[in-house]
């Protein structure tokens, strides 16, 4: 009988899910091969679009059929991925990269509603239009009346031109008498003052 050398055998060994905390690339020994670390993740990532996966609501929530075929798809893909039990591994990536491709969605799209709901300090539109005052805001019409008719906005006009400031001179050093002290006494403090040198 002849023994197999243990480095075939540590490849075909299965890796079984830690039952404490751990890191998933540590787990699997990719610790120090963050260039196949990423390789696989961009895998995973080719298997998600590819399978047109719904990133509106979380792993548990998708298909069963669609996260099976995923995995499927990523293992024949990526035929040299650590051999772990149940391929606990690989769904492991698949609910991080659909928890992380959620949450970038999700603060993409608040971003965006951020920029359309409030518009730049120093834009046009603020310029030339002021708020109605509030006498001339109207309540929405109620379902029993008729809409009334929708007017076309006004043309904008362009801004005028705007002339560059005059260049600034430096100002003149001021004698003592002119110099303004850098913290005025309070109002108590005067009053102090002048009650001592009444007192004198």
């Amino acid at each position: 009988m002849e023994q197999i050398p243990s480095e075939i055998n540590t490849e075909l060994r299965l890796i079984y899910k830690p039952t404490s905390k751990y890191n998933l690339q540590d787990t699997i020994g990719l610790k120090y091969e963050k260039q196949r670390w990423l390789a696989y993740l961009e895998i995973m990532r080719e298997c998600l679009y590819e399978k047109n996966v719904d990133f509106n609501v979380n792993y548990r929530s998708q298909k069963h059929v669609i996260t099976a075929q995923i995995v499927r798809s990523f293992k024949k893909r990526a035929p040299d991925f650590p051999v772990t039990a149940g391929d606990w591994a690989v769904k492991e990536m698949l609910v991080s990269t659909i928890q992380n491709k959620r949450y970038y969605l999700k603060k993409k799209k608040n971003e965006l509603e951020n920029n359309l709901r409030v518009p730049p300090r120093n834009s046009p539109a603020l310029q030339d239009h002021s708020p109605p005052p509030p006498q001339a805001q109207q309540d929405p019409p109620s379902p029993v009346e008729p809409p009334s008719p929708v007017e076309p906005p006004s043309p904008v006009e362009p801004p005028s031109p705007v002339e560059p400031p005059p260049p600034v001179e430096p100002p003149e050093p001021r004698t003592d008498e002119e110099q303004v002290p850098i913290n005025p006494p309070k109002r108590k403090t005067e009053r102090k003052i002048t009650r001592l040198k009444a007192e004198r």
